[in-house]
């Protein structure tokens, strides 16, 4: 996931994940690999997508928790049958994640068709 006002240094500021709804929002929560998150001989690439330990799993109203973890923060909400988590770097606390976690909603076929970019033709897909 990437933010507006992100540096442009390559690498996802954030990670949303979508697990069923009876997952367990306070045990693991996958973000951003940093320098800061990893042990240093880990060989996972800062930028890549690991799972890590939530530390602090705060209620925050009616199935939803804001997440504390070793260099992420993030915000779980269970909606739509599923448990969708944003999880960014701690360079990203200003954020607003409530209000992002809150407006992920489910797309049909229709709405994804635009953001397809194979670069495959219509009668390719057909076929």
């Amino acid at each position: 996931m990437f933010f507006q006002d992100t540096t442009m240094d390559g690498n996802d500021d954030g990670v949303v994940s979508v697990a069923p709804a009876t997952a367990n929002p306070c045990k693991l929560a996958a973000t951003v690999a940093t320098g800061h998150n990893t042990p240093d001989n880990d060989p996972t690439p800062v930028g890549s997508v690991v799972l890590l330990p939530v530390t602090s799993c705060t209620p925050d109203g009616k199935d939803a928790w804001r997440l504390i973890g070793n260099d992420f923060t993030g915000y779980a909400v269970r909606s739509h049958g599923v448990l969708a988590t944003v999880c960014v770097d701690s360079a990203r606390t200003h954020d607003d994640l409530s209000a992002v976690a809150r407006t992920l909603h489910p797309l049909d076929d229709h709405s994804l068709w635009p953001h397809l970019s194979l670069g495959w033709s219509a009668t390719w897909l057909a076929m």
